[in-house]
């Protein structure tokens, strides 16, 4: 039996917080790579421009790539 850990799973919808850290990135950057879920991230903001301006430049400092290119 041979097992595929690295195929793209769906597991349905998934709530991550703490995606701003380093940890939290990076699973956000393993869910999106290995996976087709649903994500919902939970940061703290004052808007939701706000939080996604944030998430996204904490990705980029992170990987070195645009998040809305992933």
């Amino acid at each position: 039996m041979t097992l595929n850990i690295f195929s793209k799973r769906s597991r349905g919808t998934v709530l991550l917080t703490g995606t701003p850290g380093f940890l939290g990135c990076n699973i956000l950057d393993q869910l999106l790579s290995l996976t087709d879920v649903e994500i919902y991230l939970a940061i703290r903001a004052q808007s939701q421009a706000e939080a996604t301006a944030r998430i996204k430049q904490k990705y980029q400092f992170y990987f070195a790539k645009n998040l809305d290119t992933v």
